[in-house]
């Protein structure tokens, strides 16, 4: 999808018209963007939201993806996490990936990875502010409970 494809799509679906500066992060989106539907994003696309960022059929981000949301940014159907993405969020839901790499530290208030079974042993997430919730199944490892869930910094 082209820049131009894009902006199109957001104000087919939203009637908001991005700007440049909007496309960028360089100014603010004042405004939730519910882009279901997407399963790519175009190169350079690294919003400033103000509100929420929908993105439930996205099944990859370009690397470097860095966007600022300052409600929810839903990825859904995210399977893969790729180098520089490091997006600050209040809460990010990453509900289909297999595995999180050691590198990834979101800044985030709530990370929630509702399909993952098990944290990599040596992953330390800093960044991470109040909660993260894995597996929605209840079968939370009780170790995992007293050292990932309501991490603070």
């Amino acid at each position: 999808m082209t820049k131009e494809e894009f902006i199109k799509y957001v104000y087919d679906n939203n009637r908001i018209r991005l700007t440049d500066d909007q496309f960028s992060g360089k100014e603010e989106i004042k405004y939730s963007l519910y882009l279901n539907g997407l399963t790519s994003l175009p190169e350079g696309f690294n919003p400033w939201v103000i509100g929420s960022l929908h993105l439930i059929d996205l099944v990859e981000i370009p690397e470097n993806f860095t966007p600022f949301v300052s409600d929810h940014l839903d990825l859904q159907s995210l399977r893969k996490i790729n180098i520089g993405f490091r997006p600050k969020v209040e809460s990010l839901f990453l509900d289909n990936l297999s595995e999180v790499p050691l590198w990834f530290n979101p800044e985030v208030k709530v990370l929630i990875l509702g399909g993952l079974g098990d944290l990599p042993e040596n992953w330390n997430p800093f960044n991470v502010s109040s909660d993260i919730k894995i597996n929605w199944d209840i079968n939370i490892n009780f170790k995992m409970t007293l050292d990932f869930i309501n991490f603070q910094i």
